[in-house]
């Protein structure tokens, strides 16, 4: 997790909610970790943009993600 307190799991679960509720599904079979992990990484780019924060690439990899080049 970032060291902002206010990125919780419930951020994560609140989001993943309003996804569901407008039809976006995450795949059942084993890609699906893959797409929540991509997501989170996601997330936590849009969290720091939408305040405008620089986000590094090697943000990247606290989510499982691997950092672009």
């Amino acid at each position: 997790m970032p060291e902002d307190s206010r990125f919780t799991f419930g951020l994560i679960a609140d989001v993943t909610t309003v996804l569901e509720s407008h039809g976006y599904h995450r795949p059942d079979d084993a890609s699906g970790n893959r797409a929540l992990g991509s997501a989170v990484a996601t997330l936590a780019r849009l969290c720091a943009d939408y305040e405008g924060r620089d986000v590094t690439d090697n943000t990247a990899d606290h989510y499982g993600e691997e950092p672009t080049a």
